[in-house]
C-alpha cells in the first residue's frame, strides 16, 4: 500500500503543510510525483486539486482518506521544478501555494484539462477514454504516448482555448476553370498551387485581392475552405531569413571558448555597452542547441523583449517561445505549452521566465543583470538570479550573467564563485561615447531657468540638423511632480498614501503613482483659498510638451508607463525608432537598457541625480548604473556618440565615475561604503513591515518583536545579528495602511537567518494578524 503527501491548492497559512492521502490500488501506477489529483478535503470533503510532492510505502499514524482521480498521465510539474517550490518556500518564506504557483502552468491549475489526441485525428478527454476503455485506460494512454500513437497536450477551459482560423484549399477540380481573362481567379490558383492549404486573411493580403473572388472560385468548386484549430501567434516574423553568426572580437571568442569549455559554472560577462553581448549570448545558445540542450534567456524590462526576441528569431526561427505579463493568460498558456512539449529550445522573457518547464536545461542567460525588475515583489518574494542559479546546480546547465554595470554583490562574488569575464572595446572599433557633465546650478546663475542646458539645446539642433535621433532621458513621468500653494505650502497628497500626487496633464488628473487614485486640481487652496496654487516639477510629459515647443518640425515620441498601457506598444516604439521615424524618443528608465538604435548620436540626461537622495542603500549604485546604461544608447552606429549629464551634484563620485565609464573605480569606493556601514554584500537584511490600518498596532507589534528577538540574541550569544528600529518606512502610509519597520542586519549566517525567520513568523503572525497587522518579511541575502 502506498501513500502520497499533496501540496493541496488553497491560499492560505492554514493549509500550509503537505496532507497524506492513500493511493488506492487502482492508482498505484498512474500516480507519480508532479501530477495533479483530486481529493476530498476537510469535513465536507470538498473536492479540491493538489499536487502529489512525495510517495511513501510507510503509512501514517493516523487514518487518511483515498484519492479520488489522478488528473494527468504525465506530470505537470518536473521533479527539478518542484525542487525548486519546495526551495523557494524554504528561502522565501511564502505558503507553499505561492512556491507551487511560481512553478505550475500560466493561469488556473483548476480549469486545466488534459486532451489526447489518437492516431485517428479524434481528440478526447480521460472521461471519455476511460468510458471507452474502462480499466485498461491507464495502460493504453502511456503505452500510446511512448510509441507516440496518442498525443497529449494541456489547455484551459474557456480562455486557453486554440483560436480557428479559415484557411482555403485547391478541391482538386479540374472543371470550370477561370478564362485568362479572370486574373485575381487565376492569381488565387496559381498562389494555392504554389503554396498549399493558405489562412484566409494571409491569401487576401498577399495577393491584394477580395472575399468575392474567393467566393467565385468556390462557386465553381475549385477551392473551399475549412475552420482549423491553431496557435495564437505570439512572434511574428519567423519565417524571415536566417541571420548568419558575426565574428566575433579577440575578447567576445576567449569569453566564448571559456564558457564552452566548461561544464556549468558561473560567468560574468562584464561588457561595456554596446560591445557585442547579445552576438555573444546567441552563438553560445546556439552551442547549447547543438548539444541538444535547451536555453532560458532573460531580460529585465518587457520593453526589451522586441528586440531580444527579433535577434533570436533571426537566428533560431520557430525554435523561441516567448514568456512575459503582457501576454494574455492564453497566450502565456500557449507558450508554457510548447516549451513542455519540447516544441521550441529557447525561451525568452522576463524574470517568470527562469521557471520555463524545460526538461533538458543547458544554459541560463540574465541579460542586464543589474535589474531590480529582476526581484519579485510578491510572494515567493525571488530575485530570478538566485532561483537560475539554483536551476543551474541542480541541472548542470551554465548560467550567464551579462551588463555593463554589474549589481556590487555580483561584482563582489567575482573574486570567489563567479568567473568574470571582460569586454572592454565596442565592436567594429566604435568609440564609447564622449559624456559632458553640466552642473545646473552655474546654468541657474547664468539666467537659464528652463530645463534643458544651453550644451543640451544646442546639441539636440545640431543632431536634427544631421538628421541624426536623439534621446532624452527623465526617470519621472507625468507632466509635474505635485501641486503645491506657494501662499501657505499645501501639496496635494493621496489621501491613502503619505505621498505627494502627480499631475497628468493628458487626463487633467492628479494620480497617486503608488495606489492608482485619482483627484482632481484643486482650482483654489484647500489650506488657505488663495489661488496661488500650482504644478511644480517635471516629469516626462511636461518634457515632451517643452520638446515639441522648441522643435515643432521634429517628430517626438514619449515612451513611458503611460504611453505603453496598450498590447503592442513597446513593439510599435521598437519599429519605429529602428524605421528612424522618430527623430526624440523621451522616456523613463524603460528606454535606459539594452536597446540598440544606430541612428541615436545624442543622449540628454535631464536629472542625473535624481534617485542619489532616495532612502535606499543601492541609491549610488542605481544612479551609477542608470546614468551608465542610458549613456551607453549612444554612438551605437558609424557617428560618435555624445552624452550630456545635467545635475546638481556635478562631483558625486556616481555622477563623476558614470561619466567616465569607470566601473573598477565606482566599485572601489561603493564597496568601502558598503562595508563601513555593514550593507549587502557584507551582511544580509532582513526587513520586517508592519501595516495597519490604525498608526498604534504596527510600532506596538514591532516593540514586542524587538523585546523578543534581544532576548533571543543574548541567549544564544548571536553577536552577527544588529537590529535597527523600529522605525517608520519612508512612505509611512500607503494605500490607506500604516507602515512601520524593523531591520535586521544579520553577518555570514543565511542558514541562521532563516531559522530566526521562521521563528519569528511562527511565533508573531498569527498573533498579530488577529489585530488587524499584516507582517511582512523580506529578505536580501
Amino acid at each position: 500500500m502506498s501513500f502520497a503527501r499533496i501540496v493541496v491548492l488553497q491560499d492560505h497559512r492554514s493549509t500550509d503543510q503537505l496532507y497524506t492521502y492513500r493511493i488506492p490500488p487502482c492508482f498505484s501506477e498512474e500516480a507519480e510525483i508532479g501530477k495533479r489529483v483530486l481529493i476530498p478535503f476537510g469535513r465536507g470533503n470538498q473536492a479540491i486539486t493538489g499536487y502529489i510532492a512525495e510517495i511513501t510505502g510507510v503509512p501514517p499514524a493516523f487514518a487518511t482518506k483515498d484519492i479520488v482521480d489522478v488528473l494527468d498521465v504525465e506530470p505537470v510539474v518536473s521533479k527539478e521544478l518542484m525542487e525548486i517550490a519546495f526551495w523557494l518556500h524554504t528561502t522565501t518564506h511564502c505558503n507553499l501555494y505561492r512556491a507551487f504557483r511560481a512553478v505550475s502552468p500560466p493561469g488556473d491549475e483548476k480549469k486545466i484539462r488534459a486532451l489526447y489526441r489518437l492516431s485517428s485525428g479524434e481528440e478526447c478527454t480521460k472521461e471519455t477514454l476511460t468510458e471507452r476503455w474502462g480499466a485498461q485506460t491507464p495502460a493504453r494512454l502511456r503505452q500510446g504516448l511512448q510509441d507516440k500513437t496518442i498525443r497529449l497536450w494541456y489547455e484551459i477551459e474557456a480562455e486557453g482555448k486554440y483560436k480557428n482560423e479559415t484557411r482555403v484549399f485547391l478541391t482538386g477540380n479540374k472543371d470550370h476553370l477561370p478564362d485568362e481573362r479572370a486574373h485575381k481567379q487565376r492569381a488565387v490558383l496559381s498562389y494555392l498551387q504554389e503554396h498549399g492549404e493558405t489562412a484566409r486573411p494571409k491569401l487576401l493580403q498577399a495577393l491584394a485581392t477580395s472575399s468575392s473572388v474567393l467566393n467565385a472560385l468556390k462557386e465553381k468548386g475549385l477551392v473551399d475552405w475549412h475552420e482549423v484549430r491553431v496557435r495564437r501567434q505570439v512572434i511574428e516574423d519567423t519565417d524571415k531569413p536566417r541571420t548568419e553568426p558575426l565574428p566575433l572580437t579577440n575578447e567576445q571568442q576567449n569569453a566564448y571558448e571559456t564558457i564552452i569549455q566548461q561544464t556549468g559554472g558561473a560567468f560574468l560577462v562584464h561588457g561595456v555597452t554596446g560591445s557585442g553581448k547579445t552576438e555573444l549570448y546567441l552563438q553560445l545558445a546556439e552551442e547549447t542547441l547543438r548539444r541538444g540542450k535547451q536555453a532560458i534567456v532573460l531580460v529585465p524590462e518587457i520593453s526589451l523583449t522586441p528586440q531580444t526576441i527579433a535577434r533570436f528569431t533571426g537566428r533560431f526561427g520557430k525554435k523561441i517561445a516567448v514568456l512575459h505579463s503582457r501576454l494574455s493568460p492564453a497566450e502565456r498558456f500557449e507558450q508554457w505549452k510548447q516549451i513542455k512539449n519540447r516544441e521550441v529550445e529557447i525561451t525568452v522573457g522576463a524574470r517568470s521566465a527562469v521557471f520555463a518547464p524545460f526538461s533538458d536545461l543547458g544554459l541560463i542567460i540574465i541579460d542586464e543583470e543589474q535589474e531590480d525588475s529582476y526581484r519579485s515583489e510578491n510572494h515567493p518574494r525571488y530575485h530570478a538570479t538566485q532561483v537560475a542559479g539554483k536551476r543551474a546546480e541542480q541541472t548542470g546547465a551554465t548560467l550567464v550573467l551579462g551588463t555593463a554595470t554589474p549589481r556590487i554583490d555580483t561584482y563582489f562574488a567575482t573574486q570567489k564563485e563567479i568567473i568574470r569575464l571582460p569586454l572592454t572595446q565596442r565592436v567594429r572599433e566604435r568609440r564609447v561615447p564622449t559624456a559632458e557633465i553640466v552642473d545646473m546650478k552655474e546654468e541657474l546663475r547664468a539666467g537659464n531657468t528652463s530645463m534643458f542646458s544651453r550644451p543640451l539645446r544646442a546639441a539636440l539642433e545640431q543632431t536634427l540638423k544631421r538628421n541624426e535621433q536623439a534621446i532624452l532621458f527623465l526617470n519621472k513621468r507625468g507632466h509635474s511632480s505635485f501641486v503645491f500653494c506657494r501662499k501657505c505650502g499645501f501639496v496635494k497628497r493621496c489621501d491613502d498614501c503619505d505621498v505627494s500626487m502627480t499631475y497628468h496633464r493628458h487626463a487633467d488628473f492628479l494620480i497617486c503613482h503608488y495606489c492608482g487614485k485619482t483627484a482632481r486640481i484643486p482650482r483654489v487652496c484647500p489650506e488657505c483659498g488663495s489661488n496661488a496654487i500650482g504644478h511644480f516639477g517635471a516629469g516626462t510629459e511636461q518634457v515632451e510638451s517643452y520638446t515639441r515647443d522648441l522643435f515643432p518640425e521634429a517628430r517626438i515620441a514619449r515612451m513611458d508607463a503611460d504611453t505603453t498601457t496598450k498590447k503592442g506598444a513597446y513593439e510599435r516604439f521598437y519599429k519605429q525608432m529602428r524605421k528612424r521615424d522618430i527623430d526624440i524618443l523621451i522616456g523613463t528608465q524603460m528606454i535606459a537598457k539594452g536597446l540598440d538604435f544606430e541612428g541615436v548620436s545624442l543622449v540628454g540626461i535631464l536629472m542625473a541625480d535624481i534617485s542619489l537622495n532616495l532612502p535606499d542603500y543601492r541609491a549610488n549604485e542605481r544612479t551609477y548604473q542608470l546614468i551608465s546604461q542610458v549613456s551607453g544608447r549612444s554612438g551605437r552606429g558609424d557617428v560618435a556618440g555624445r552624452v550630456i549629464l545635467q545635475t546638481y551634484h556635478p562631483t558625486h563620485f556616481a555622477i563623476q565615475t558614470a561619466a567616465q565609464n569607470d566601473y573598477e573605480r565606482f566599485y572601489e569606493k561603493e564597496i568601502a561604503l558598503r562595508e563601513h556601514f555593514s550593507y549587502p554584500p557584507f551582511v544580509s537584511l532582513v526587513t520586517i513591515i508592519a501595516a495597519a490600518k490604525k498608526p498604534e498596532p504596527g510600532p506596538a507589534a514591532l516593540r514586542e518583536i524587538t523585546g523578543a528577538m534581544r532576548a533571543f540574541i543574548r541567549a544564544r550569544e548571536l553577536d552577527y545579528v544588529q537590529l535597527i528600529g523600529p522605525s517608520p518606512c519612508s512612505i509611512p502610509r500607503l494605500r490607506n495602511r500604516y507602515r512601520h519597520q524593523l531591520v535586521l542586519k544579520i553577518k555570514d549566517h543565511d542558514e541562521e537567518l532563516h531559522k530566526i525567520v521562521s521563528w519569528l513568523e511562527e511565533r508573531f503572525y498569527a498573533k498579530w494578524a488577529k489585530k488587524e497587522v499584516n507582517l511582512q518579511f523580506f529578505i536580501e541575502s
